[in-house]
């Protein structure tokens, strides 16, 4: 990305979220953007891992890590709230590990065999081609 549209657009996505949900996650959020934008890291095993996992924890840790707000109804005090924490990235993070070792991967395998060849193009539509190419689209107007 330009860095002039970063310039202009990351401020204006700050603002709206300061307005939106407040200033701590605004600040975690510009922090985290920033680190994003201008930090390269090197590949550690711990980096490898999570970016091997998190479409899986993408998708599970709401549903798992959701669950762990159960534990809010405790009293509130740093302690639980750590604990809190700690289970529910835990949990969605096992979760997401079982979810990419034993389904994604062998889908990952299995889809690579399939194997696709272009088609061919049928008689039908060799004959009717300047038909299809010379019909009126539909505008949105159009529709009622």
């Amino acid at each position: 990305m330009d860095l002039r549209w970063f310039a202009v657009l990351f401020p204006a996505m700050a603002a709206a979220s300061y307005g939106a949900i407040g200033y701590l996650p605004t600040i975690v959020g510009v922090g985290a953007g920033l680190m994003v934008a201008f930090v390269k890291l090197r590949p550690t095993r711990l980096f490898v891992f999570l970016s091997s996992i998190s479409y899986s924890l993408y998708l599970l840790h709401t549903l798992i890590g959701g669950r762990q707000n159960m534990g809010m109804r405790l009293p509130e005090t740093l302690v639980n709230r750590i604990v809190i924490l700690t289970m529910a990235m835990g949990s969605s993070i096992l979760a997401s590990y079982l979810f990419y070792r034993f389904i994604e991967l062998p889908s990952q395998r299995w889809s690579s065999a399939f194997r696709y060849t272009p088609a061919k193009p049928n008689a039908f539509a060799i004959e009717h081609e300047h038909v299809m190419m010379a019909s009126p689209q539909i505008t949105a107007t159009e529709i009622p």
